[in-house]
């Protein structure tokens, strides 16, 4: 862990505070949290004067005496700053604490955006924190959640504060786990900030689907353990399902439209080649025409959509990770008096979004014959995950008004979260028995015992159970509650179900219509 040459001692404070050590008046020192607040972790009242902070040589030993948020600024220990961004968490008032240090709290952080679809993410991660911490935390220590919010509107901004989110949480705080990023593009950022920034912290994304991402050289220290994990399959398997069905479709000519970024660049790529496999006849006998979503989004879609109206008849593959954007595409095409026979969308058009009430018949229409595919949240064929889902799904309904069938990677999120509290619970065990005694490389390392030992499926009910087998040094089997996780300890990744969904005959949510095991 490093010092942050950028944070400033709470020393500096004094001038607006009209104190200074040594010359407190006995009316403005009455306790040590006054003091603390004032000075920095340590600080004191004694007999009507603040003592100095506590001295340190590096910031770890502030965050073993301290907590979360302390760090070691010109050899005294301080509190890092409070990021205006980072405005939700679990507890919820955990959030309003900051400038301070979290105390005997085991703290993690989250990067998801303000839409209603990562906000059902961010609900999904807070439930899983506050089942953990009502079955005892991580080896009786609370935990608590802090989501920063990345609101930036294009690609290029995006990454940019992703990184410095990134950096605040794994660098100024010192987390020693970020659940997200939710997008493949904001991943590759996050995890360059890591590995440039040297930021010993695990990162788990529920989401990020970009095959891409699995030669991503997230490695240092040991040079063998991996800091990036997911509980979503990759788009390997989402492509070959994907041209699967497409190939039923008989018309001369098909339309590719996808976003240029890791996510839409991967499945284009991998769906054009699985299309070859399943269907050489489209190789041959079918005129296939793409089309790349690039930074002008509204004007690239305008042009996306007057390609398809060229191509009359033709099926539309249409790749997004926003479903905003694909309503955009389709009020394009509404423009233009365009009604391909088809349109197959990815998992990023799985939001709510896509079924509102103030959607136009024309716009309507157009969903109404889409299907898509993607990640299944959970596994209709089997019946203890199917049980496991619907107890999830009442619990999200009736705690905070949430529809997990309504939006994509919900109870990847609520996994993402307890995978993430197992790694911590085997770094805790092994660390200084301290909060802050264990980094993400310990929470890494506790990831790889995730596959293999006693089985146990995510959730309140079997929590002290994987908390007992990982204290003992032993190892779990997980089951989410969006699959099986047989993590490849190697690369952090894990294969899961692929569902083909549409919006139901009511028009008020999604439905499933099969599943494809990998």
């Amino acid at each position: 862990m490093r010092i942050r040459p950028g944070l400033s001692l709470a020393l500096h404070a004094l001038a607006s505070l009209g104190c200074s050590l040594g010359n407190v008046s006995v009316d403005r020192c009455r306790t040590d949290d006054a003091c603390a607040s004032a000075f920095g972790p340590g600080s004191t009242c004694d007999d009507g004067y603040c003592t100095a902070p506590t001295e340190c040589s590096t910031t770890a030993k502030c965050r073993e005496a301290f907590g979360f948020g302390a760090v070691c600024v010109e050899g005294r220990c301080a509190t890092a700053p409070a990021e205006p961004r980072c405005n939700l968490s679990e507890p919820p008032e955990l959030a309003g604490q900051f400038p301070t240090t979290v105390g005997d709290r085991i703290l993690v952080g989250a990067l998801l955006k303000d839409t209603a679809n990562q906000n059902a993410r961010a609900t999904a991660m807070r439930h899983a924190v506050m089942e953990i911490n009502g079955s005892g935390g991580i080896n009786g220590k609370p935990l608590g959640l802090l989501v920063c919010r990345n609101d930036a509107t294009n690609t290029s901004s995006e990454n940019d504060e992703t990184k410095r989110l990134v950096d605040y949480l794994g660098g100024d705080l010192g987390v020693p786990l970020i659940l997200g990023p939710a997008s493949s593009s904001n991943v590759t950022a996050a995890l360059s900030t890591v590995l440039d920034k040297k930021l010993a912290t695990t990162v788990i994304s529920p989401s990020a689907t970009a095959a891409s991402l699995t030669d991503q050289p997230i490695r240092f220290g040991d040079g063998k353990t991996t800091l990036f994990w997911r509980t979503c399959p990759k788009d390997t398997l989402q492509s070959r399902v994907l041209a699967s069905e497409v190939a039923k479709e008989t018309a001369g000519r098909l339309v590719i439209v996808y976003q240029n970024d890791p996510y839409g660049n991967g499945i284009q790529s991998a769906f054009v080649g699985e299309l070859d496999s399943v269907a050489p006849h489209f190789k041959n006998g079918i005129e296939l025409a793409t089309f790349r979503l690039d930074a002008n989004l509204d004007a690239d879609l305008a042009k996306a959509a007057d390609k398809v109206k060229g191509k009359d008849g033709a099926p539309v593959v249409f790749v997004a990770s926003d479903a905003a954007h694909t309503l955009k595409f389709f009020d394009a095409l509404v423009k233009l008096g365009v009604t391909p026979p088809k349109i197959f969308l990815s998992d990023g058009s799985r939001s709510l979004v896509l079924l509102a009430d103030t959607l136009s018949q024309p716009v309507r229409d157009l969903v109404k014959l889409s299907i898509g595919t993607g990640p299944a949240p959970f596994d209709k064929t089997d019946e203890g995950a199917a049980a496991d889902y619907e107890s999830f799904r009442a619990s999200m309904k009736s705690l905070y008004d949430v529809s997990i069938t309504s939006f994509g990677f919900v109870s990847h999120s609520y996994d993402a979260a307890y995978v993430g509290a197992y790694g911590l619970i085997h770094a805790y065990t092994r660390g200084t028995g301290t909060v802050a005694g264990f980094d993400g490389f310990d929470v890494a390392d506790g990831l790889k015992r995730l596959v293999g030992g006693t089985p146990v499926a995510v959730g309140q009910n079997d929590f002290k159970t994987a908390s007992n087998e990982l204290t003992g040094a032993k190892s779990i089997d997980v089951r989410g509650i969006s699959g099986p996780l047989e993590f490849d300890p190697n690369r952090g990744e894990a294969p899961g179900p692929i569902e083909i969904w549409r919006a139901n005959a009511t028009f008020d949510d999604f439905e499933q219509v099969s599943i494809v095991k990998p």
